[in-house]
């Protein structure tokens, strides 16, 4: 069931996955490009890498969280639309015992 909504929830989980891998690309990209360079020390860009690894993993974990809630509001949605049909049958049911 979790798989189904995804599309609807927002990127899948490959998705997410090949973007992170680009991000991390693009960082060792321009880790390479820089070291070649000499300017930044190679210590501060292992810094900023695993910063930005750190920052990744976050936004990872609040998508995540944020995926967990819509399934929530999505569940509790069909709930109420399944309780507003079977109201509805019962009207309609009532109404025609009474005809």
């Amino acid at each position: 069931m979790i798989g189904s909504r995804a599309s609807t929830v927002g990127p899948g989980l490959a998705e997410t996955d090949w973007l992170v891998g680009e991000i991390r690309e693009t960082d060792r990209t321009g880790v390479e490009s820089q070291r070649a360079d000499r300017r930044v020390d190679p210590e501060q860009i292992d810094e900023r890498l695993v910063q930005g690894a750190s920052e990744v993993e976050k936004l990872m974990q609040e998508l995540e969280e944020s995926r967990r809630k819509v399934e929530g509001l999505d569940e509790a949605l069909q709930e109420r639309n399944r309780s507003r049909a079977h109201v509805e049958m019962e009207k309609m049911v009532t109404m025609h015992a009474q005809r």
